[in-house]
């Protein structure tokens, strides 16, 4: 039985034993006086305990509640927020806030990795690229690289976001520098480089990588072993 199913058992008895603990201490510390009362008082002492019972009950079942949440599941439940409040081209990019990046986890064989979008023109000599346009024509785009280590599962993964227009960058910027520090924390900031390290196994470097001809963003996500 797991922990938070002992403890929701035993908390539905709380206010029953907490009522027949304090009935006891009371009949033996009184029970010369408690003799001697008429019914009513008996009863009115009777109602009174069980009202205490239920009230210590029920604050003692709401506090235990609180000690089990799991902060792993506070955790998730804000970066889905972060995910569901972004623009349209972040969504897409990551696709999920589940995982590391576009639904894969660290260690995957890049044999198992496949995607529904078109390979990239740019191919490298090991891992997988792939090439994503947010419209119909080929300015607005990222360039997705699956990198892996010398077992052949992944180690990296390269996001290289171009857009038209410079004014495009900010927004699509700020929807990941909003999401990573929600999912890993306040980043290290140097200059247009922004560095988030999770406290297990994953490292995200963003960077304004624009240029007067070529505006865009560039996104690292790695392993940490």
């Amino acid at each position: 039985m797991s922990t938070q199913k002992y403890v929701a058992k035993n908390s539905t008895f709380l206010p029953i034993r907490i009522l027949f603990i304090n009935l006891f201490i009371f009949l033996i510390l009184q029970f010369p006086r408690f003799v001697l009362m008429s019914m009513h008082k008996r009863l009115t002492l009777y109602i009174s305990f069980l009202i205490y019972g239920l009230i210590s009950g029920c604050s003692n079942e709401h506090k235990q509640d609180k000690q089990t949440i799991d902060p792993r599941n506070l955790q998730n439940e804000k970066s889905a927020r972060a995910f569901q409040q972004a623009g349209d081209v972040f969504k897409r990019i990551m696709l999920s806030p589940t995982l590391v990046a576009r639904n894969q986890q660290w260690n995957t064989p890049i044999s198992a990795i496949q995607e529904s979008i078109e390979p990239s023109e740019s191919t490298t000599e090991t891992g997988k690229t792939y090439s994503l346009y947010f419209d119909n024509t080929d300015l607005n785009f990222v360039d997705i690289r699956y990198i892996p280590d010398t077992n052949n599962k992944l180690v990296e993964i390269d996001l290289d976001i171009y857009v038209d227009d410079k004014k495009d960058v900010d927004p699509i910027q700020s929807d990941f520098k909003r999401y990573f520090s929600t999912k890993y924390g306040q980043p290290k900031i140097n200059g247009k480089q922004y560095t988030w390290i999770e406290q297990k196994n994953t490292r995200v470097i963003l960077e304004d990588i624009s240029s007067q001809k070529d505006p865009g963003i560039k996104i690292v996500l790695s392993r940490l072993d």
